[in-house]
């Protein structure tokens, strides 16, 4: 497993100052985020990926994902061909149509693409889209199988489902797993449609709904042995200073018991399987 950061988390901030803060807090992997409404740290219309990669060894980083959530096929097929530029793993795709059908037309010929060059073309499970359940995801794997996923635990209880059981019935699927917590406020899926982007503090593992919770997830995701990325994504902090951002990873990296597999990674043990007993 490979901790890694959202680089929504530092949207506000130019990226190299995001680059060096992951630097400090020894996490070796970022999520590139691309997109109109949240911020970008990249652009994979307009960047020149050589740069990019420059910038990332310059702080001993590596991709762990480009995270589009774009519905625009033009996009999506500049966004695989970024991404195997600069070696990320995984593009995240955005949603398209009403049903399970339609969001695989969408997705068919771009998982296609992205596996003749070596990437996995993701979908989050996501409330109030065609990918917002176990059963939507496993139809989307019938359709698309091809395709990855990035689970969110949180969209995950506003379905009022069983995660550790999904996150063995995705197995090899699962390419990230988000940090992410639900607020003590939350009450539901009502709630938060509403609030989604609030109370940011409550969204780091262990300050959150769900701390109880996450220690039986990490295990569960050792014993499938998943090897993909344990990714920190939180919405609502992007006013924050970049020292008050440190400090909440940090505190959520003891609770979560990834700071050992972090310094490993820094180290250049990233080769190893990391252990998160």
């Amino acid at each position: 497993m490979k901790v890694s950061v959202s680089s929504l988390l530092y949207i506000k901030h130019p990226r190299r100052e995001a680059f060096a803060s992951l630097q400090r807090l020894s996490v070796t992997y970022i999520d590139l985020w691309d997109h109109p409404g949240f911020g970008s740290h990249i652009s994979v219309t307009e960047d020149d990926s050589a740069e990019v990669r420059a910038d990332l060894a310059a702080y001993g980083l590596k991709p762990s994902a480009v995270s589009l959530y774009s519905a625009e096929d033009e996009k999506m097929r500049r966004g695989i061909d970024y991404a195997a530029k600069i070696d990320a793993p995984l593009v995240v795709a955005g949603f398209s149509g009403s049903n399970e059908e339609q969001f695989a037309e969408f997705l068919r010929p771009l998982a296609k693409t992205a596996k003749s060059k070596g990437v996995r073309l993701g979908v989050e499970n996501h409330v109030d889209t065609p990918a917002d359940s176990i059963d939507r995801l496993n139809r989307l794997s019938e359709l698309v199988p091809e395709l990855a996923y990035s689970y969110a635990p949180p969209h995950s209880v506003y379905m009022g489902e069983n995660q550790r059981r999904n996150i063995a019935l995705l197995g090899e699927r699962l390419a990230m797993f988000y940090l992410w917590d639900c607020p003590w406020e939350a009450t539901g899926l009502t709630w938060f449609r509403n609030h989604w982007n609030q109370f940011p503090e409550e969204q780091f593992p262990g300050r959150g709904k769900l701390t109880a919770r996450y220690p039986a997830w990490m295990e569960t995701l050792k014993a499938c042995r998943f090897e993909g990325s344990l990714n920190f994504l939180v919405h609502g902090n992007a006013d924050w200073s970049i020292a008050k951002t440190e400090g909440f990873i940090k505190a959520s990296m003891r609770f979560l018991g990834l700071e050992a597999a972090a310094h490993a990674a820094s180290a250049g043990d990233a080769t190893e399987k990391i252990s998160v007993e």
